[in-house]
């Protein structure tokens, strides 16, 4: 059954939410002073980036454009306030943003396997949080 235009928009929406993703944890990467705590965040990108290749795949496989990712505002901020903050003092924020993004995915079943993925992510974050807090 081919999508709908109102399922086409939605998996552009998830692009472009996971192309967020990328670009947030690269530039908490790039921010990071410890390689280990870097190599986590660029971890966190990978897995961003493998679920946008299946959101550009669905939209590609059914003959619908692949919006072209700008950062916004939001992003752009973060990054730099990682950069003259550090990285710790934004990780509840990040982790707010993956619970949403949890939540945006659950009940549509092209998104099969993200939202669990999305909970390890959130998983991950909160382990770097009280590794900071010690």
């Amino acid at each position: 059954m081919k999508p709908s235009e109102q399922d086409l928009r939605r998996y552009q929406d998830n692009f472009l939410r996971e192309q967020d993703g990328i670009a947030l944890y690269r530039a908490l990467a790039k921010a990071e002073k410890d390689p280990a705590r870097a190599e986590i965040f660029e971890k966190l990108a990978k897995a961003e980036e493998r679920h946008a290749a299946r959101w550009a795949r669905l939209l590609r496989n059914n003959q619908a454009p692949v919006p072209v990712y700008t950062p916004g505002w939001r992003i752009l901020l973060l990054g730099w306030l990682s950069r003259r903050f550090g990285t710790q003092h934004l990780l509840p924020v990040v982790t707010g943003l993956e619970s949403r993004d949890q939540d945006v995915y659950r009940g549509q079943v092209e998104a099969r396997g993200i939202p669990a993925e999305e909970r390890g992510h959130m998983r991950a974050l909160r382990a770097l949080q009280r590794r900071g807090q010690d």
